[in-house]
């Protein structure tokens, strides 16, 4: 008790709380996501409680995927693409198959991925392994 007394006494007045907070974020950091995706994303409301964030791309990644897919289900990336991917996703937890999507030109990132290069790795993904359950557009 004096311990944790020394430490909710010490906190500054803008800490609001010593335990842990919202496991989909803080309300204050989910609200201002919200406004930001809602006016340049979306074009559309946007509430908070659609929101939820966390810290580190390796925890994202896994929440993604424990919530979107089965472990053997087929996650699409287009190339060029942080090559750490694969090992987050084929991670014994996950258990997720990564599957490059060739870009249409590695010298002209504009043309980025086509139509047909998306589809065809969605095809190819599916006669091999099954399902294909994600889609991970990422910038390298």
């Amino acid at each position: 008790p004096l311990f944790r007394d020394a430490l909710v006494n010490s906190r500054p007045e803008h800490i609001s709380s010593t335990g842990y907070d919202n496991p989909r974020g803080g309300m204050r950091f989910r609200t201002a996501i919200a406004s930001f995706l809602s006016e340049y994303v979306a074009k559309r409301e946007v509430h908070m409680d659609s929101v939820a964030t966390t810290a580190g791309a390796t925890a994202v990644l896994h929440n993604l995927l424990f919530a979107l897919a089965d472990a053997g289900d087929v996650c699409l990336i287009p190339a060029p693409y942080y090559t750490g991917f694969d090992s987050n996703l084929s991670d014994p937890r996950v258990g997720v198959i990564p599957f490059c999507v060739p870009c249409v030109s590695l010298t002209d990132i504009d043309q980025g991925i086509s139509a047909k290069n998306l589809e065809a790795a969605f095809q190819q993904g599916r006669r091999a392994h099954g399902r294909v359950a994600v889609l991970l557009l990422t910038s390298p």
